[in-house]
């Protein structure tokens, strides 16, 4: 997984949507704000129908399956390569923010 391909050279954002669509990533162009041709692309998530965005480095994502499973995935979003990490083995806790 190469992550610096296109960061490097086009910097975007990656936008995450829960509505009206469940689990909607789109990227958005940089040197496209403020010109008439803004470039919206929607990202395909092909491992995941349902996930949560936990973080992100690098313009790679940290995806958690929104079931109890417990997978998490580590996806590039522009190469659309992705790799699951080991389950941990200790117990983790979340708390409310």
């Amino acid at each position: 997984m190469h992550s610096s391909r296109v960061t490097e050279n086009d910097p975007c954002l990656v936008l995450h949507c829960d509505y009206p669509i469940r689990n909607q990533l789109y990227s958005l162009e940089l040197s496209a704000l403020g010109k008439d041709d803004q470039r919206v692309n929607k990202i395909r998530v092909p491992v995941l129908p349902e996930f949560k965005v936990v973080g992100s480095c690098k313009g790679l994502l940290y995806l958690s399956d929104s079931s109890a499973k417990g997978i998490v995935y580590v996806y590039n979003p522009f190469t659309r390569d992705y790799i699951e990490l080991p389950k941990s083995t200790e117990l983790l806790h979340q708390y409310p923010v």
